[in-house]
């Protein structure tokens, strides 16, 4: 890691860290509002500042949850960032951006997709019809652990995870330390269902029916993993890096990867399927679902190549594959069940196979 690389992980560390300070700013903000309004109309919700109390109360339930994503001394890759945790937060040099307080509570809602019960119907919609397809290609082996399979930006890990608990070998690749840091404790460090509770939807103050829906807990996690593999024959990693810079000298050494919500993440989706078709072996299959919003169309100065599905689909055959499936459906991602508005995506599920070369 190389001084600008320990720099940023200081400073997603300390998103964590200072979790609560941020938020109560926030509840601070939500109270001067509400205390600019005159006396009168003030005394029509006199249950105001029993909220705002609520709120700082769900904080420290969540602060609590969030520093143990950061207490294994074995996510510190030295001493010297060991002890920079260690300091107190004003001897700390540098701050957190505006961006990383949000990754922190999108981590928190991502928790909720991925390992909480009310998320089951949510992954049913995006990891099922993978999983589904790769029982059908490979669940007859005799020795499913052999069977190498890749997936790139796993998240909080529970796509890869299910992998491994069917019996194949996984590894999952993530490039956000919020996502690395956090995928460790629940995949690594828990030991008991629903053992620890949060409240994931509480900075989300629009397109609320009723104060209690803001409020409300989630418990985590649903399966305890380390219990479910612990007899596993298969293996299990996660590596953290960009996926091109990481896997692009591994020449045909993966059976399938698997990608979900993931190709729009790409500055150059070109880049991304040059690379799983050249790490991918002759024969072997890339499972994709998900849409195409281009998480960098919006960023000045950053190189973003929007593609159509159909212009992407030709790009995928012109790098050796042939698409056996292809299928729209919906889905949401990270969403609130009770929020009056909600985000529904019409992603494309499709499977390609890289076809085997003419000798």
């Amino acid at each position: 890691m190389n001084r600008e690389e320990e720099e940023h992980f200081k400073r997603i560390v300390l998103s964590f860290a200072n979790y609560g300070t941020d938020s109560n700013r926030w509840v601070d903000h939500l109270q001067v509002n509400w205390l600019r309004l005159n006396e009168s109309q003030r005394r029509l919700l006199p249950s105001m500042e029993s909220k705002f109390t609520s709120l700082r109360s769900k904080i420290e339930i969540n602060s609590k949850f969030i520093k143990n994503f950061i207490k294994d001394e074995r996510v510190f890759l030295n001493k010297d960032m060991k002890e920079y945790f260690q300091m107190s937060f004003d001897e700390k040099r540098g701050s957190p951006l505006e961006r990383d307080f949000e990754k922190v509570r999108s981590t928190l809602r991502q928790f909720v997709r991925d390992w909480s019960e009310e998320g089951a119907a949510e992954r049913k919609q995006s990891y099922d019809p993978i999983l589904s397809e790769i029982e059908r290609m490979f669940g007859s082996c005799e020795r499913k652990w052999e069977i190498k399979i890749l997936v790139p930006g796993a998240g909080l890990g529970r796509l890869s995870f299910e992998i491994v608990r069917r019996g194949f070998s996984c590894e999952g690749n993530e490039f956000s330390y919020h996502m690395l840091l956090a995928s460790n404790f629940v995949l690594n460090q828990t030991s008991k269902v629903n053992e620890y509770r949060f409240h994931p939807f509480i900075h989300q103050s629009l397109n609320v029916v009723n104060e209690e829906d803001q409020l409300r807990s989630i418990s985590i996690p649903d399966v305890v993993p380390t219990q479910v593999l612990k007899n596993s024959k298969s293996e299990y990693s996660m590596s953290a890096g960009e996926f091109i810079e990481s896997y692009q000298s591994q020449i045909g050494q993966w059976n399938c990867i698997a990608t979900c919500f993931f190709i729009d993440t790409a500055k150059n989706i070109i880049d991304y399927i040059q690379v799983i078709s050249d790490i991918l072996v002759e024969d072997g299959v890339w499972i994709n679902y998900g849409p195409l919003l281009y998480h960098w169309s919006d960023i000045s100065g950053e190189t973003s190549i929007e593609l159509s599905y159909n212009e992407i689909k030709s790009v995928i055959n012109q790098y050796g594959f042939s698409i056996e499936k292809e299928e729209f459906s919906f889905a949401h991602y990270t969403h609130n069940n009770k929020s009056m508005m909600n985000t529904i995506y019409n992603p494309v599920f499709f499977v390609a196979r890289k076809i085997k070369q003419k000798t």
